[in-house]
């Protein structure tokens, strides 16, 4: 609906049915105002629904195949609820950008990952549950680039998370708070030679976390730590003429090795610095088809 020249609103609703959970309607809201060319202000409100899936359910799986620890559904998880907040303002002048934008979610019987306690010296088997009571997400993210002369660009981004999905009182989140994205990149032509090269690099808060361990065949909650971690990549290439491209970079510049990586689901799979070159020929316009 554009109630007016620089005011648009949005409205639906979703119906989900599921044979186990029947039907349940989800509405949303939202709306875009701008007050002059350069700046858009947003806002929404939405709700949510999802059901578990079959796997969250019903799954009986060896993982690798070697009796190493099983995974297991759980018939009586309840599906997950939730109700979400979100603004956000973007501005553009020039070659310059930038946003910020926040949320706030409260999930209700959100569905995460827990242990199941075996025996001493064994692995704990994996299964679903559903987190205490309502979970509380929000955070906030900022944006921008801008392209400086020479054809430089130049981007940065922040991200913050606060996720306190708890069982039993326990905080099980393994979502790292904070994120840092940086990155500069180039590109020119000189004749019939097209040079481009960037600079990347991504930086990871450390975070605590409660885990489920077998300790002298009894089950203890033990708080573990992930350590923060920095991966940076700096990459040059060139464009011949008839297709023919050459590429050369470092991988991991500092070489950053992640401890944890068995566990750590962002953590990065990199066995250190490493040097890459590659050339790529494109067949047809080598030969002029």
């Amino acid at each position: 609906w554009k109630m007016t020249e620089n005011l648009n609103v949005i409205m639906g609703v979703r119906a989900d049915y599921q044979e186990k959970y029947k039907w349940h309607l989800t509405p949303k809201i939202s709306a875009m105002y701008r007050p002059i060319n350069s700046i858009n202000l947003r806002a929404g409100y939405c709700q949510g629904f999802r059901s578990p899936s079959l796997k969250e359910l019903y799954q009986e799986y060896d993982m690798g195949g070697l009796g190493w620890f099983m995974l297991y559904g759980n018939p009586n998880l309840k599906p997950e609820t939730s109700n979400q907040l979100s603004v956000s303002a973007e501005y553009t002048v020039g070659s310059l950008n930038t946003s910020v934008s926040g949320y706030y979610t409260q999930y209700r019987n959100l569905i995460v990952n827990t242990s199941i306690s075996k025996g001493p010296g064994q692995y704990p088997d994996q299964t679903y549950k559903n987190a205490d009571g309502i979970s509380k997400v929000f955070g906030a993210d900022v944006n921008m680039q801008v392209r400086l002369p020479f054809n430089i660009t130049l981007r940065g981004a922040y991200s913050y998370v606060n996720d306190d999905a708890t069982i039993d009182g326990r905080r099980y989140s393994m979502i790292r708070p904070h994120t840092v994205v940086l990155g500069a990149n180039y590109n020119r032509k000189f004749g019939k030679f097209l040079i481009t090269g960037g600079l990347n690099g991504r930086w990871l808060s450390g975070i605590s976390y409660w885990s489920n361990v077998v300790v002298g065949g009894k089950k203890s909650l033990v708080m573990s730590y992930f350590e923060p971690q920095m991966i940076w990549k700096l990459n040059m290439g060139c464009l011949f003429p008839r297709g023919i491209r050459l590429n050369v970079g470092i991988d991991n510049l500092f070489n950053n090795i992640s401890k944890n990586v068995s566990n750590d689901p962002y953590s990065a799979l990199s066995r250190g610095m490493e040097l890459i070159a590659n050339i790529s020929v494109n067949i047809a316009e080598l030969v002029g088809i």
